[in-house]
C-alpha cells in the first residue's frame, strides 16, 4: 500500500483529531478502519489496523484487555510516542 493511514495519523494528529492525544488518535483509527470494514473491497487496508493491534496483544503479552485501554496503562502519558514506535517496529 502506497498510502499509509496510520502513519499519516501518527505524523500530524492534530490533524485528524481535537487535541492530538493519545486516546484520539487510536478512537479515530479504529473508527476509521471498522467503517472501512464494511466494504470489502477494503480488506487490504483494514487487515494492516488488525494485524498491528494483535502485534500490540502480543507485544503486551495481554490476550484478555482491550489493547487500547492495556497499551495505555503500561505507558501513561507517553503512550502516544510508544504507539508510533510500535507501528514502526511493526512494519519492519
Amino acid at each position: 500500500m502506497s498510502y499509509d493511514m496510520i502513519e499519516a495519523v501518527f505524523r500530524r494528529p492534530e490533524m485528524y483529531t481535537v487535541s492530538g492525544t493519545y486516546g484520539e488518535v487510536f478512537a479515530f483509527l479504529e473508527g476509521y478502519y471498522s467503517g472501512l470494514a464494511k466494504d470489502s473491497r477494503n480488506w487490504e487496508h483494514v487487515e494492516i489496523w488488525s494485524q498491528f493491534n494483535e502485534f500490540l496483544r502480543v507485544e503486551l503479552n495481554d490476550s484478555l484487555r482491550i489493547v487500547r485501554i492495556a497499551f495505555y496503562e503500561k505507558h501513561g502519558e507517553a503512550s502516544l510516542e510508544k504507539l508510533k514506535e510500535q507501528y514502526l517496529k511493526f512494519k519492519i
